[in-house]
C-alpha cells in the first residue's frame, strides 16, 4: 500500500469591510437566482397566480 500524502492547510483569514460584505452577499444572491432560473429541478414547487374575479368564464361542468 502506498504511503498516504499529508496536507497543510493554511486558512488565511482576516474581517471583511461592509463594502466587501455586500459584494460577497450580492454574489451569492446572484449565483443562487441565477441557478434557480437555469434548472428548477423536481423540488420546487410552482405557484399559479388565481385569476382575479371575471377574468375569465366559468367551467360548465358536463354530465357525461
Amino acid at each position: 500500500m502506498a504511503p498516504s500524502t499529508r496536507f497543510e492547510i493554511r486558512r488565511h483569514c482576516r474581517e471583511l469591510s461592509e463594502k466587501d460584505t455586500d459584494a460577497v452577499v450580492h454574489a451569492v444572491a446572484d449565483l443562487i437566482v441565477s441557478y434557480l432560473k437555469r434548472d428548477p429541478g423536481p423540488c420546487r414547487i410552482e405557484t399559479h397566480k388565481r385569476p382575479t374575479a371575471g377574468a375569465a368564464a366559468p367551467v360548465k361542468e358536463s354530465n357525461s
